[in-house]
């Protein structure tokens, strides 16, 4: 699952109806392992934090073991509040999309009186639930949270890409060299998966290429600098496969080099994009693995 973007609590319409799909995905495809690739909840909303601690109760009630990674969404509220208190220097599509949001009015109103989080808050909340994978191997670069669950003869590696550029090459943070250290260190031994929220550049340069298959209706949304982590993967280790978030209108797959690159599919409600909300589904067995995106019949 991906892009959840959790708003409101108590759940509201909207959000009721991303459970609802979360429900359905996991008894229909009796899934044994729930992997969340960021942006779970709006870190504008006011009661963000409380909004992440109910989410995490929710899905421990599937009773299905999970794994999260965090996207820019998430913890962006040190993003938001420099373009508030920068207000008058923002373009006018930032501008517009404060207008036009009724949370981010709402945000920028009360910002001075929220309480402010980063991703430790949200992973000590993660810690605390019965259902997500026991965590053993974090390693922290900065603000970004890694680690990773060995699973008989495959490690899934769950990798921060982190949030917003704060050098102001680009809007997207990309990968610091001791998380890519890290990334190659616990994927060059044993066939390994790998989940973020913000794709690798690479992955604009399969689309590109004409190699993505399914839906690339939307700008491949990467970090402007690329420090080399698609590289060392491909060169260096045993990773399988990649399998990202963060832009809504794009599914595809795409085999590039070594490793095959994956968007999920959009699940939640709460939040634009035009394709039907879904999942991927991902079937490992041995050393041959598939994946397919399946969508809400509703």
């Amino acid at each position: 699952m991906t892009d959840l973007h959790f708003g409101s609590y108590p759940f509201d319409d909207t959000d009721l109806k991303t459970i609802k799909l979360i429900e359905k995905l996991v008894k229909k495809y009796k899934v044994d392992f729930i992997a969340i690739t960021g942006d779970l909840i709006w870190a504008s909303s006011l009661n963000a934090l409380e909004i992440f601690e109910e989410l995490i109760k929710f899905l421990d009630t599937l009773e299905v073991e999970f794994a999260i990674t965090l996207g820019n969404h998430d913890s962006e509220r040190e993003n938001l509040n420099y373009l508030i208190e920068n207000f008058e220097e923002q373009d006018e599509k930032v501008k517009n999309e404060f207008k036009n949001s009724k949370e981010l009015t709402k945000y920028k109103e009360n910002y001075k009186n929220l309480k402010q989080y980063g991703r430790k808050e949200l992973f000590n909340i993660i810690k605390k639930s019965k259902n997500h994978v026991k965590i053993e191997n974090e390693f922290w670069s900065c603000d970004k949270f890694h680690y990773y669950v060995d699973r008989k003869n495959i490690r899934l590696v769950f990798l921060d890409t982190g949030s917003y550029d704060k050098y102001g090459f680009g809007l997207y943070e990309f990968l610091d060299f001791s998380s890519i250290d890290y990334l190659e260190n616990v994927t060059k031994d044993k066939d390994s998966y790998v989940f973020c929220h913000i794709p690798f550049r690479e992955y604009f340069d399969a689309k590109n290429k004409d190699l993505a298959v399914g839906n690339q209706d939307e700008e491949v949304c990467a970090g402007k600098i690329n420090t080399g982590a698609f590289a060392r993967l491909n060169f260096n280790t045993k990773t399988r496969a990649v399998y990202c978030g963060h832009d809504h209108e794009n599914d595809f797959t795409a085999k590039y080099g070594n490793i095959i690159l994956n968007y999920g599919r959009c699940g939640g409600y709460n939040t634009y994009g035009s394709l039907k909300r879904g999942g991927r589904i991902i079937d490992i067995s041995g050393n041959k693995f598939k994946s397919f995106v399946v969508e809400d019949e509703d």
